[in-house]
């Protein structure tokens, strides 16, 4: 059919405004109400705009038994005549009451350090900074009494993370295995294992002040990976040993963690899902995944794992990602939801009893955690996957799951 060119231009013109109502419409909302559209099925009973409380925008946030830690920079102007000097604030930000509770300003003679790692934990702020991750701090939050430490000083090889309990702060010392910092009698000391641990250890989750898990890499090559639980008096309880070589991908996955159940505890790495018994150690069960793991969720008595190709499809243009949710007591797998072709992770968040996850730059989607079932999907473009990106936060001790919009608004 042949159209008459005035027809074409009067199309072309009704489009055209057809696409800048469309633009505008979206243009005005802010990321908040566009976040908030996608996320109309999910039943969540708070919802808290945590920027308002500080006076600037965080740039890495972390929840702890209640308390939210929000990092922010901060600049001040000594006088005309000065330059700006900035500041790392730790604004604490208590959940039950949705109040401000406490901004911890870091010392001027240490604000040139950013902390890669920090958490609160027990009136105590602690984070691990310098530009060697070579010194830690511990702030008191009530006096703000600081105390530094240094990695060297102690006889500690540099550290991947910090976790603390109510009276230690767990780390690694080098070459001799996983140590805890005493706190209260501010002294450190030795786990002793029968395995020497190089390289990276990491708590269980969420932390208790009962029995928590530490797993970790070795030192040679054929040597197995070990993972051992320690009691509220950082005593070893037992210790169970793998049969997962350094050489078999250990190394590759970030990072090889484990899960605190109830009645075991859930080790994760490279491909490979394995249970233990929390009070004998002895294996309950043991899960194959068809992925690599690239990050494991606890959601009640479950497991959710995000999964991507094999190191051997890699060649393949790009990743194909799975969901996949287990039963923590077998193993079994209940459901799984696979995901299109993406070199990029696919951002994934629990709120309430879903799961809330982009697709790329194409789609953003609401999962039922129960049945696996999609219940909404909106079709996004790359510029409203921007807008309506979100940060997924857990907390390290009461496993609360909470989701982070772009505008500041907490969801949980």
């Amino acid at each position: 059919m042949n159209l008459h060119p005035k027809t074409i231009q009067f199309l072309l013109v009704v489009s055209l405004i057809g696409t800048s109502i469309f633009l505008a419409k979206y243009l005005s909302k802010s990321n908040t109400q566009l976040f908030q559209e996608r996320i109309s099925s999910i039943d969540y009973q708070n919802r808290l705009n945590v920027w308002e409380l500080v006076d600037n925008t965080s740039i890495k946030e972390k929840i702890a038994d209640g308390l939210l830690s929000l990092q922010c920079v901060s600049e001040e102007v000594p006088d005309q005549y000065s330059l700006a000097r900035q500041y790392i604030d730790y604004n604490l930000v208590d959940l039950a009451t949705k109040k401000l509770k406490k901004t911890i300003r870091t010392p001027i003679e240490r604000n040139h350090y950013t902390a890669e790692f920090f958490n609160v934990y027990n009136d105590t702020l602690i984070c691990v900074i310098g530009y060697s991750l070579d010194e830690f701090a511990l702030m008191d939050i009530n006096t703000n009494a600081v105390r530094w430490y240094n990695y060297e000083d102690l006889g500690l090889g540099l550290c991947a993370e910090l976790l603390h309990n109510k009276h230690s702060i767990f780390l690694l010392k080098d070459r001799s295995g996983p140590a805890y910092f005493d706190i209260d009698a501010q002294k450190l000391h030795l786990i002793k294992s029968s395995r020497s641990v190089s390289m990276f250890s990491f708590l269980s989750r969420p932390i208790s002040n009962d029995l928590n898990l530490i797993t970790g890499h070795f030192e040679t090559n054929d040597s197995p990976m070990s993972v051992f639980a320690i009691n509220q008096h950082n005593e070893i309880v037992w210790e169970y040993v793998t049969d997962l070589a350094y050489y078999e991908g250990v190394t590759m996955v970030d990072p090889t963690g484990a899960l605190n159940f109830e009645q075991s505890f859930v080790v994760f790495t490279h491909n490979r899902l394995f249970a233990l018994d929390k009070k004998s150690g002895n294996l309950l069960w043991e899960q194959k995944m068809k992925n690599n793991i690239t990050k494991m969720l606890q959601w009640q008595e479950y497991i959710l794992v995000l999964g991507r190709t094999p190191y051997h499809e890699a060649n393949k243009p790009k990743s194909k990602w799975s969901l996949s949710l287990l039963n923590a007591a077998d193993g079994k797998e209940i459901w799984q939801h696979k995901m299109i072709r993406d070199n990029t992770q696919p951002n994934v968040g629990i709120l309430s009893d879903k799961l809330i996850f982009q697709e790329g730059k194409s789609s953003f989607k609401v999962l039922d955690l129960k049945t696996g079932n999609i219940i909404e999907e909106h079709k996004i473009n790359h510029k409203l996957s921007q807008k309506i990106y979100f940060t997924h936060l857990v907390d390290d001790y009461t496993n609360e799951h909470y989701i982070l919009d772009r505008d500041g608004y907490l969801y949980w």
